[in-house]
């Protein structure tokens, strides 16, 4: 039985309202069901691999969205394992199948934040579809060149991340395996940006000393500083600190019964606060980029590339979550980073790079995707290398190759 949505419920773009629902399908019987559940699957589970999404919803040609997606990437290679590795697993040297989970981030972005709905008023009422095209896919990558929602989806696949290797360990307790995360598109940029801020040893020993440092000047010593010891005993009666000071605003200095004077001193030394504190956790980043890009550019040249502030643009002032667990391979198929990185000013990575907490990089692609692009040429521009060229799993050429075949001249161009 099929229940179909009321054609009054489409609004002006001819979009389902928010109060629409999918039309619901009633099936007797388990029939179906009983025929998608393998039985020969192998349970036990050597290596998780996460897969992160591009722009939009649809996440193949089909325009289907990402579980689906992630469903064909567990049965191909359920399907190479049975028919590659058999003797393996007859031997018993292989007790193990690879598990894929999906990382979405869209409707954090798109419906979560009510950006779709400033949009919508400001969206031209022609050609309605390439429009909601173009506001739910293609303003993805402009989303995500913003502070704020680049933060959003920055924080919303980290935190994924952790909370599924979090419940997925506490189903499989005794998991042995590594962990990998897969990227496209756009997906592969949010990836790299993450691992490439995490914190290795050095850097957490680094941090912590910093911390130490900060930690040091209490709410006396500040009032010392700025001449305003003699007001000490107002803070001491609402048990303000150090910490609660940089919460405060003017009202809450006016309510304690401090004097204008010192009051607008007191939110300058704030602002400045901020500002510093923002500079140098800048600086800390460019100073760590610079032992990676290998460039020639100074501390000095780079900051000035920089607007420094409590809403500054740009990758920067980002917050990335940290990573609960070790990641073995990153996988980035059909990737713009290269491209990123340029315009982020970024001229090379240096014949050294490595990111932080991860031992392998792979950049997949195919040769007719307009949004792929190499990267190493940024490792070491004075070598130039053929892509190697991956064999398909059922051994026949692949699609282009067969193309390039039948028409010789393609060769030549």
């Amino acid at each position: 039985m099929l229940h179909f949505t009321q054609a009054e419920m489409l609004d002006e773009f001819a979009n389902l309202s928010s109060d629409a629902k999918r039309p619901r399908i009633v099936k007797r019987g388990i029939d179906e069901v009983s025929e998608k559940i393998e039985e020969d699957e192998i349970q036990n589970i050597d290596h998780l691999c996460f897969v992160i999404h591009g722009i939009g919803e649809g996440c193949d040609i089909k325009f289907r969205p990402l579980v689906d997606c992630v469903d064909d990437f567990r049965n191909i290679g359920s399907s190479i394992i049975e028919s590659h590795l058999k003797n393996h697993i007859e031997e018993k040297k292989l007790n193990g199948r690879v598990e894929f989970l999906p990382i979405s981030w869209h409707e954090e972005l798109h419906e979560q934040t009510g950006v779709d709905e400033r949009l919508k008023p400001l969206t031209l009422s022609s050609i309605p579809k390439l429009r909601q095209f173009s506001n739910s896919t293609i303003l993805d990558v402009l989303f995500y060149t913003s502070p704020i929602y680049c933060q959003t989806i920055i924080s919303k696949v980290g935190n994924e991340l952790n909370r599924l290797v979090r419940i997925f360990l506490k189903k499989n307790p005794y998991f042995k395996g590594t962990v990998s995360l897969i990227g496209h598109s756009l997906g592969s940029l949010i990836v790299y940006d993450l691992l490439s801020h995490q914190a290795d040893e050095e850097d957490l020993k680094e941090e912590i000393k910093v911390q130490k440092q900060k930690s040091t000047e209490n709410l006396q010593d500040l009032l010392n500083r700025l001449n305003l010891i003699e007001f000490k005993s107002l803070f001491d009666k609402e048990k303000i600190t150090i910490e609660s000071l940089r919460l405060l605003n003017e009202n809450d200095l006016t309510s304690i019964g401090l004097p204008l004077g010192p009051r607008k001193i007191i939110m300058d030394e704030i602002k400045n606060s901020m500002f510093r504190s923002d500079k140098e956790e800048i600086q800390n980043k460019i100073k760590k980029n610079l032992k990676r890009m290998n460039t020639e550019k100074s501390l000095t040249e780079l900051e000035a590339n920089c607007n420094f502030g409590t809403a500054g643009t740009g990758q920067l002032l980002i917050k990335y979550p940290k990573l609960e667990f070790k990641v073995a391979n990153f996988f980035a198929l059909g990737s713009p980073i290269g491209m990123f990185l340029t315009v982020r000013g970024q001229e090379q990575v240096g014949i050294d790079y490595k990111l932080p907490t991860c031992d392998s990089f792979f950049n997949i692609f195919h040769p007719f995707d307009p949004i792929s692009y190499r990267f190493e040429p940024l490792v070491n521009p004075d070598v130039i290398l053929k892509p190697v060229l991956m064999p398909h799993h059922k051994g026949r050429k692949r699609m282009h190759l067969v193309e390039t075949d039948r028409d010789p001249s393609a060769k030549l161009n």
